[in-house]
Order: C-alpha cells, then structure tokens, then sequence
C-alpha cells in the first residue's frame, strides 16, 4: 500500500441543532459511498441505519482506491463503533483525500433531496401558446425551468432490452459509472452523450430505461423547444436545483449532475437550434401577419437567445459538468448540424433497426427462459421491430412453436394483429415459485 486513510466512526456528542461534527459526516459519507457502490457484495443490515459494508477483504471502490473494513460493534440494534481502511496501491494519500471529499458533497447533496432512495422522473413543464410571463405553474424568473415529477419504476435492464449494439453501449456505461478517477487521471471530461435514432418500437426509449435503472439515476425529460434563453440553459446544466410544480406550489430539489439522465427526445423536431442549415425553417418576411396565437416574447428571451453556439459550448466547452449523462433520440439524425455529433459532444451515435434473426432469437430465449435454441431463419433480418415481436410473444405466453409460427409467417403491416385476441392465454404460475 502506497497510502492509507484509517477512518473510525464512534458515536460522538451531538453539536448544536442535532447536527453531527463534520468529521463524523465524513465517514458516514464514505460508508455510504462503499454500501451503494457495484462493487460490495456484502451488505450488514442493523435497525435505524442503513445497510452499512460488511467486507472485511479489500474492495475497489475506485481507480486505486480500495476499502477495507477493520471492526464493527454494534449492540440492540446501534452501532457502537466501525473502524475502516481506504487505500491506494499506487498513489498517494492527496488522492485518497480527494476521495473521500467527492463522497462528502454527494452525501450532503443527497441528504438535501428529499427523495429518499427512491428514483424520479422529471418532465419539464410546457407552456401554452399564450403568454403568461409568470403562471401558476412557473411563477419563478424565466431563468428557471420548472417539471412535474412522478416516481420512476421500470423493468429494463441490458439484459431485456435487445439490439445488436447492446453490447457495445453496456460496456460503454458500465465503464463510465465505475471508472470516475481513470477520466479524471486522463483529463478527460467526465461526461457521457449518446445520439440514438432509428424507426418507432426499435427500443430507443427502452434502452434509456435502462441506463436510468442500472446507473440509477434520475431522468430528466427536456423539450428544448420550450427552453428560450441561454440562462435557462446554463442552468439546466450546471445547477443542481430542481423546480416541481406539485400541483398548487413550487418545491425546490438537489439533485446533483451525476444523479440524472438527461433525455432530449426526437430533438430535430425541436426547433432549428440542432439542424443544419438545410433543414432550418426558412425566416418570416417582416410584413407577414402576426399569428394571434404565437408566443409573445418576453424581454429576457429577446435579449438573451439560445443559439447552436451556445448550446455547443456547454456540452464541452470551458465550464465541465462532471458525471453528466445526455441521450439525444431522433428519427432523422441527417437533419442535425454536424457540429453537434463531432466527437466530444456526442460520444456514441447508434442506430437502432428492426431485429436481425439473431436479436429475434435472442428475445424468443429470453422470453421462455431456454438455455440454447436451435432456430436460423437468416430470412428474418429486418422483418421484425423489437416491439413488434414482444407482442408476437405475449399473446403466446405458453405456446412457444405457436409463436415462432407466427414469426415466420405473418406479414408485418397486412395480417400482423390480426389473430383473435381472445385466445390470449396466461402462463400458469406454480405457487412454489412465487416469492414468500
């Protein structure tokens, strides 16, 4: 070991207002780290705290960066001590320092959201056609943004959500959560964007369930569209507050950059701001007509537009906004301008297509939970959506020649659907296989 930190956390006298002493914090904020981290596999549950690490062998919770817990005394449900080493193999005890720093603002941040453990969809709120410079839902400065947010529960992980690049784009995430210190080792920004594009039911929207559910992060839907100036932007991006209209008030949420997903879906129908030239809306003449309905400007957006420039320069210019996670989705990646896709702002461009007979017989695999399968019909490729063929599958939940049949037979857009839904069969659940 190169160098250590030996932590140990007793139960010390309270300060004024309830709070605990800082360095008390500290460790809370490290043992928090390392019981949420991927790479715990063991976990000690004790009434009135959460699950607290419980690896006595070194863990790598980071580049270079292990935990080792020493001791723990815990008695009637309180803990009476834990005592822990952080180490590096390799570098110094400045990195160590830096760790365990990192670990305290996420934890203060954290203790800040009032979400709890629980993830949370964001949905920025639109305005209307008419103007309503301070409404009931966004009575803040048009520097804000205001959402509405409801608790976010998915199924979707890489393992169920098929396409050919799946693998690709797991490894690229999964790298990217773990591996915090190796971009910042590199100097490289510390930041992920994905462009996805392809046809309706190819699995985009899918596959950014499972990002959100494997990094566990929140996601946060943005109509760019909606959003008028460059400071309403600049704090999109950079601060971590978020503004909730909870149906009569606002209430304020931190959640930090690195806790969210931000998903800006079919953004080349959003404005010109993302096009080339090409595909932007030709301009008004001056003597057109005013449009009664049109959005009357207020003096901030006329004063401070967003413009293409402006929006680059955020994704990477000087300012960073480490851990950030961005999915751009279309279905006409060409319309873009190709500043935007350049490497460094976009890091993957994937295109999502109808299932090849491989991803066909990866999904009917999974779906009857068979170990192999013998099926190669190269005449599938690019018969089939992947939604198109879960339906195939749900309606045959326990008939599995029945809908490999109707894989290979039915004609997507002419007699696809048209089997009596009536006949639909749910499986048989032995009650021994049901969870107590």
């Amino acid at each position: 070991m190169s160098a250590v930190i030996e932590c140990e956390r007793g139960v010390a006298p309270q300060q004024k207002g309830g709070q605990s002493p800082p360095f008390l914090t500290r460790m809370d904020a490290v043992i928090h780290y390392v019981a949420c981290s991927p790479a715990t596999k063991r976990l000690l549950s004790i009434a009135n705290h959460d699950y607290l690490p419980f690896e006595f062998d070194p863990v790598r919770v980071g580049e270079d960066i292990y935990f080792r817990l020493l001791k723990i005394d815990a008695d009637e449900g309180s803990i009476k001590n834990i005592k822990f080493q952080l180490f590096c193999k390799q570098g110094n005890i400045r990195a160590l320092q830096s760790f365990v720093d990192t670990c305290n603002q996420d934890y203060e941040r954290k203790m800040l959201n009032k979400l709890g453990n629980d993830l949370y969809y964001f949905d920025q709120v639109v305005e209307g056609k008419k103007k309503q410079q301070r409404t009931n839902q966004n009575p803040l400065p048009m520097g804000f943004l205001v959402y509405t947010k409801h608790k976010f529960s998915t199924t979707r992980t890489f393992e169920n959500v098929y396409f050919e690049e799946q693998p690709v784009v797991k490894k690229r995430v999964e790298f990217f959560l773990g591996n915090r210190s190796w971009y910042e080792r590199k100097g490289i920004p510390y930041t992920l964007g994905f462009l996805f594009h392809g046809a309706p039911g190819t699995g985009k929207t899918s596959e950014i369930k499972a990002i959100a559910n494997v990094a566990r992060r929140h996601p946060v839907n943005i109509q760019l569209s909606e959003i008028k100036t460059k400071t309403q932007l600049r704090h999109l991006f950079f601060s971590d507050d978020i503004h909730v209209f909870n149906g009569n008030t606002l209430e304020k949420y931190t959640i930090p950059i690195s806790e969210r997903v931000y998903i800006i879906e079919d953004a080349d129908a959003m404005g010109d701001v993302l096009l080339n030239r090409d595909w932007k809306r030709p301009e008004k003449p001056a003597s057109a007509p005013k449009d009664p309905f049109a959005l009357e400007l207020d003096d901030d957006i006329i004063k401070d537009p967003i413009d293409l420039a402006f929006l680059l320069n955020l994704l990477d210019g000087t300012l960073e906004s480490s851990g950030r996670i961005v999915v751009f989705t279309s279905n006409y990646p060409e319309r873009f301008d190709k500043a935007l896709i350049r490497p460094g702002r976009i890091d993957m461009i994937i295109e999502f297509k109808k299932c090849s007979s491989k991803i066909v017989r990866e999904m009917i695999m999974g779906f009857y939970d068979l170990t192999e399968l013998e099926w190669n019909h190269p005449e599938l490729d690019g018969k089939w959506s992947p939604a198109e063929v879960n339906q195939i599958l749900f309606r045959n939940f326990e008939d599995l020649a029945q809908a490999m049949r109707e894989i290979l037979e039915l004609t997507p857009g002419v007699d696809f659907g048209n089997r009596d839904q009536t006949l639909l069969q749910l499986p048989t659940i032995d009650p021994s296989d049901q969870t107590q």
